[in-house]
């Protein structure tokens, strides 16, 4: 019997390559991880759009178009023959990370740096590496700045390298993740990928998952029609000063016009107070002819003891 021969399906750029999945990659990302590292790499794309801007003298839009998990030598062997390699160090990460530019946008950005037209094809000289070093820097700032909070890296540039077989951030069979940002201009475009050795940034990746659980558990909760029903539930509160204290005698004999000596401070703030316990510290005043309070502050262990 014949067998049919299945083509296979190009996706929406118009790609018809088909990449075959490595099973043995281990430790895959999980969907939270995937997730953070993506919306960190949105956040850097935005902030070299201005840069870019800059240089390119043109309205500049960036963009995360993939994310990848695979060996490290498979990953270099994909580049083109002329790249250029960022190695980039950080006490935090076991290990160094690298920006990438490939060989055309590599010298687009040489190119806008000496202010002079396209030249003929060419390959990536030392002089060109140490141009784009000089902006390097921009780069660095706008990946640190995304990183921060969630785990802070201290990036440091190390040392550029043109020829790919030279660059040997990790070994061989380790796996890295690639994130390759677009930026389009007009007609034009350019790519800068970033290298990650996955055993350099596992502590990275453990923040990511426990941020991003936290958020979706977070929105969770506060979309749940039982979380917002309960959020308009009215608790009663009151405004109160420290309690003072009368002799039963001076209770006794009360009358209007009676001014009372409580023995409380005149600058002391009254507290708002929820179920009987100190909760504010607030000021009292006044809007649209009603009573209210503004906050200034919370309650300290003093002022606790005070309303206990």
């Amino acid at each position: 019997m014949e067998r049919t021969k299945l083509c296979p399906v190009g996706n929406s750029m118009g790609r018809t390559d088909v990449v075959p999945y490595d099973f043995g990659v281990p430790q895959r990302l999980g969907r939270e991880a995937t997730g953070g590292l993506r919306r960190i790499h949105e956040t850097i794309a935005r902030d070299l759009e201005q840069v870019l801007g800059e240089l390119f003298e043109h309205d500049v839009r960036g963009s995360v178009v993939s994310l990848e998990q695979t060996r490290y030598q498979q990953f270099i062997d994909g580049l083109p023959a002329r790249t250029y390699h960022g190695i980039i160090s950080s006490d935090a990460l076991d290990g160094d990370c690298a920006v990438l530019l490939p060989g055309s946008t590599a010298l687009r950005l040489v190119d806008r740096l000496l202010q002079t037209p396209n030249g003929p094809e060419r390959g990536l000289t030392i002089v060109d590496a140490y141009l784009i070093e000089d902006y390097l820097p921009k780069v660095l700032a706008a990946v640190t700045a995304a990183f921060d909070a969630y785990h802070p890296l201290g990036l440091e540039f190390a040392h550029s390298e043109l020829n790919n077989q030279l660059v040997k951030l990790v070994p061989g069979d380790d796996v890295v993740v690639i994130l390759e940002l677009l930026f389009t201009f007009g007609d034009d475009d350019i790519t800068i990928i970033l290298c990650y050795p996955q055993e350099a940034i596992v502590p990275i990746l453990a923040s990511l998952s426990d941020l991003e659980r936290e958020a979706t558990a977070e929105a969770l909760v506060r979309s749940s029609p039982i979380r917002r029903s309960i959020l308009r539930v009215p608790i009663p509160v009151t405004v109160a000063l420290p309690t003072t204290t009368l002799s039963a005698g001076d209770v006794s004999s009360l009358k209007v016009g009676d001014v009372l000596q409580t023995g409380i401070a005149a600058d002391t703030a009254p507290m708002l107070m929820i179920g009987g316990r100190p909760t504010l510290i607030v000021r009292p005043t006044v809007r649209r002819n009603r009573v209210a309070c503004a906050v200034v502050g919370e309650p300290n262990s003093s002022t606790k003891g005070l309303l206990s």
